[in-house]
């Protein structure tokens, strides 16, 4: 049977450097049996900088990239828009943490506007081993 984590993040103000910064109030951290994790992000965004922001967000479990929307995003001054992302990724048993990172640039600033965002992660049972195969 699947299990279901959700969480939902208020709208933020995050200030961008080249290390990343978390994506507020959306991280899970929980044991997983062995399987796989359908992981579900959706995060509305703006721009409220008299200039162009460059940015990337990232899925990560237990600190390591399962996901890179888009390569790179410019947005445009004081504009808005959404980032989302579905991917399917592989996880032993044991407890994980699965968080959302946005990276940007070293420009002193660069304030990308979040508003609000959710995760969501369904576990998924473990469908096909060697043994099922005949």
């Amino acid at each position: 049977m699947a299990r279901y984590s959700r969480r939902r993040g208020p709208a933020a103000d995050l200030a961008l450097t080249l290390a990343g910064v978390e994506v507020t109030a959306l991280t899970i951290t929980r044991f997983f049996d062995e399987g796989e994790l359908l992981l579900l992000f959706r995060c509305g965004i703006g721009n409220g900088t008299a200039g162009p922001i460059t940015f990337r967000a990232r899925l990560q479990i237990d600190g390591v990239n399962v996901s890179t929307l888009p390569p790179r995003n410019t947005i445009a001054a004081f504009l808005s828009g959404f980032l989302a992302d579905a991917i399917l990724a592989p996880v032993t048993a044991g407890i994980h943490t699965i968080r959302v990172m946005v990276e940007g640039s070293d420009i002193a600033g660069d304030i990308l506007e979040q508003d609000t965002a959710s995760l969501s992660v369904i576990q998924l049972p473990l469908w096909d081993t060697d043994a099922d195969v005949t």
